[in-house]
């Protein structure tokens, strides 16, 4: 039985996995009939919503889980959380909705005294319902505890965190859908979390959320400075320039072929950044159709997305699903550089097995930018949106964008060769003195 079937079988709706005891907790938060479209109008994110409120401890929380066949999941999960120091993580489920919402945080160090509501940072993520429910709170842990780096690296007063949906789609009329987003706002604000847009979610319900729910989703295509993509493709094509330019001298990536996988809103605009920087196209899409736009702008050759990371190119910019490179994939990439818009682009689900897939890619002498150096210009978006709102300013971001990531990037490559190290294993060095001295 998964964690989610658990808690509608213990008529629960939370359950708490903490890294400090007590470290399982079952809990009653809300009734089933509550209606969460009323969340921030009827009521609000501090008020009782159960009449008989249920908080159990962690002894009784493992029999009752023990009951249900489902206490070896939740050991699993806390395993996983102690393998990559979490802090925390909630499962919070709505059996009428069919929605159990995970909130991952790995760390709030960087925000535990910045003076807003949200303490940590990192986006919203759907996963369907056909997706196995230990493949859903382990993307959410991956995610997170990249976040807390890249929220480090970006210099952002934020602690690292992910919100992984396990859920069927939303349809994109705002009527049929009002309860669902409440309960995902409510789940939002009981996390202290400042959250966006990520995979699996119609991009005007971002919009939606923060219209009528929370002010604590950014980045919406009506937002005040829109939607995340622009802004992580140019930190995207920062990094890449600055790895070019360290690897293939000053021209950097002119005259050099790049490969694109992925060409959503992040990768069609890296594509479009390096084509006017002069950078001969290579791309796929499982959407056909993409491809070959993409194609006609830019006089991209177009590949099968099956082919593209052993095709032959100067760069490969993963910018699509996490997990490209394993063994199997590292083993057949030929390229130089390595530097891509993808989140977790090492299939792997701790800080080692990251540093032993980049070494890997250093004895074949490709070059790997970790992507949380890389990624931080949505984020960095989001947080000029949240800080200054109102004011927030799209000039001031992409400065920051520049400084934070494409030179960054500069000086880290050029540190981790001194040193001998992969640029994945300076990077965590790094960022790991400065959450060390914020501790």
């Amino acid at each position: 039985m998964t964690l989610g079937e658990a808690l509608d079988r213990l008529n629960c709706t939370t359950l708490r996995f903490s890294r400090a005891a007590p470290h399982l907790q079952l809990r009653r938060d809300f009734d089933a009939g509550l209606d969460f479209g009323r969340y921030g109008h009827g009521f609000q994110i501090d008020h009782v919503t159960a009449n008989e409120p249920l908080r159990l401890g962690e002894a009784e929380s493992r029999s009752a889980l023990q009951a249900a066949e489902s206490l070896a999941d939740a050991e699993l999960l806390l395993a996983a959380m102690s393998a990559a120091e979490h802090e925390l993580v909630v499962l919070h489920r709505h059996r009428a909705l069919n929605i159990g919402l995970f909130t991952c945080i790995h760390s709030s160090t960087l925000g535990a005294n910045n003076g807003w509501h949200a303490k940590r940072a990192g986006g919203l993520r759907r996963h369907d319902i056909g997706t196995p429910e230990r493949d859903v709170w382990q993307d959410g842990l991956n995610l997170s505890r990249a976040m807390t780096f890249k929220n480090a690296a970006c210099d952002l007063p934020f602690g690292g965190c992910k919100l992984v949906a396990h859920m069927p789609p939303l349809p994109e009329t705002f009527g049929a859908v009002r309860a669902e987003l409440g309960f995902l706002a409510y789940c939002i604000d009981s996390g202290n979390l400042l959250t966006g847009p990520d995979m699996g979610f119609p991009a005007s319900m971002i919009d939606e959320l923060r219209a009528h729910f929370t002010r604590h989703i950014m980045c919406g295509p009506g937002g005040e400075l829109g939607h995340t993509g622009a802004p992580t493709a140019l930190g995207v094509f920062h990094a890449l320039t600055a790895a070019a330019r360290h690897r293939f001298g000053d021209r950097g990536v002119e005259g050099r072929r790049v490969a694109v996988q992925g060409l959503g809103a992040v990768g069609s605009t890296l594509c479009e950044l390096l084509h006017g920087a002069g950078a001969s196209l290579v791309v796929a899409d499982v959407q056909a159709a993409r491809a070959a736009r993409v194609a006609e702008r830019f006089g991209a050759e177009v590949v099968s997305p099956g082919s593209i990371l052993a095709t032959p190119v100067d760069i490969l910019s993963p910018c699509a699903v996490g997990g490209v490179l394993s063994e199997p994939s590292i083993a057949a990439v030929r390229c130089a550089v390595i530097c891509g818009a993808a989140n977790n682009q090492l299939r792997a689900d701790d800080e080692a097995g990251e540093i032993a897939l980049a070494r890997m890619l250093a004895e074949r002498d490709v070059l790997l930018v970790p992507d949380w150096t890389a990624t931080g210009g949505g984020v960095l978006l989001g947080c000029e949106v949240y800080q200054n709102p109102g004011h927030a300013d799209r000039e001031r971001v992409d400065k920051r964008i520049e400084s934070a990531i494409g030179e960054a990037t500069a000086r880290r490559l050029a540190e981790a060769a001194a040193s001998g190290m992969t640029p994945t294993e300076q990077a965590y060095r790094e960022i790991r003195r400065r959450l060390d001295a914020a501790a």
